[in-house]
């Protein structure tokens, strides 16, 4: 039997975005950052930015899509809980696989923390696949914030069209 990710995501209090409207409204009615995750994938051994960092396809195309829409994000890191686009931080090389539960509610807490500090109190987390989401998932449902989930970019760039004035 094949799993119900949407119910497995809802049971943690996540909801799934699967249309502009519904992007829209949560971005005019809420105080949002967009968030997306780490990769295997890295650059260099020292400090940098996440769009210096983590450069797996799916990085890059989140970076284009948010740059593109002048969004301010973040990262989930498997480190760090969160890197912020502007903030330069240490290379590591560690693998969600890796995280043990309690790490990951640590890593949760910590991301819950640094955003309510940046002045964001909801989280809307990309990435392409929802089961290999699971990991984030996790950390998302420790932080305390309201958490949606998008596995479409392409609903960003709508977000200019439609509108009358």
């Amino acid at each position: 039997m094949a799993r119900d990710w949407r119910k497995e995501i809802e049971e943690k209090d996540i909801t799934f975005i699967d249309n502009v409207e519904d992007l829209r409204r949560i971005l005019d009615n809420e105080k949002v950052l967009i968030t997306s995750r780490c990769s295997q994938t890295k650059t260099g051994k020292d400090k940098a930015i996440p769009r210096d960092f983590y450069v797996s396809n799916i990085n890059i195309n989140f970076y284009e899509a948010m740059e593109k829409n002048n969004f301010y994000y973040g990262i989930l890191s498997d480190k760090y809980g969160i890197h912020f686009a502007d903030e330069k931080l240490d290379y590591y090389d560690i693998h969600p696989s890796e995280l043990t539960t309690e790490e990951k509610q640590r890593l949760g807490k910590i991301i819950g923390v640094k955003t309510l500090e940046k002045g964001y109190d909801t989280i809307i987390f990309y990435n392409t696949s929802p089961l290999l989401s699971a990991p984030y998932f996790e950390m998302l449902e420790a932080s305390g914030l309201k958490i949606y989930f998008i596995s479409d970019l392409n609903l960003f760039p709508r977000l200019k069209q439609n509108k009358l004035f």
